[in-house]
């Protein structure tokens, strides 16, 4: 995906990610109405652990890390995503993640997160995967 990509772009890169493989392209169409595409520069605080948080973003392009009370628990990329547990209820962030790269990323805000867990439930089942899977990772490491 480059910079002048458009909203068929962004549609195709959408469609071809883990997250929303199999997702109606209704859904996702409706999703990009509520959604913002940003470019963040290297070394952007992306979102910080304890702040309420309401958007979910997924990477595009590019990377960051994942810090918890300063220590470093991952390095995210595409087709990573992030937010998703303090989106779903408005509730404040579990982790800190800072941009280590140039990124572009898709800022969904809680309407368009809220849009896909209700009509799409394989987008929920994948949300939960990667939770859990989050989870274990974080529990193996203490």
């Amino acid at each position: 995906m480059t910079a002048d990509d458009g909203r068929d772009g962004i549609l195709a890169t959408l469609a071809s990610m883990p997250l929303f493989d199999g997702v109606h392209t209704k859904t996702l169409e409706e999703v990009l109405d509520h959604s913002e595409l940003i470019d963040i520069r290297d070394g952007d605080l992306l979102t910080v652990e304890d702040e309420v948080g309401t958007e979910v973003f997924v990477i595009l392009d590019g990377r960051a890390v994942v810090t918890l009370e300063g220590r470093e628990l991952a390095v995210l990329e595409a087709p990573d995503f992030f937010g998703e547990i303090s989106a779903f209820q408005g509730d404040e962030r579990t982790a800190s993640v800072r941009a280590i790269t140039p990124m572009r990323a898709l800022v969904l805000d809680r309407h368009a997160y809220a849009q896909l867990l209700a009509e799409e439930p394989v987008f929920g089942a994948r949300v939960l995967t990667a939770v859990r899977d989050r989870m274990d990772a974080l529990l193996t490491d203490l």
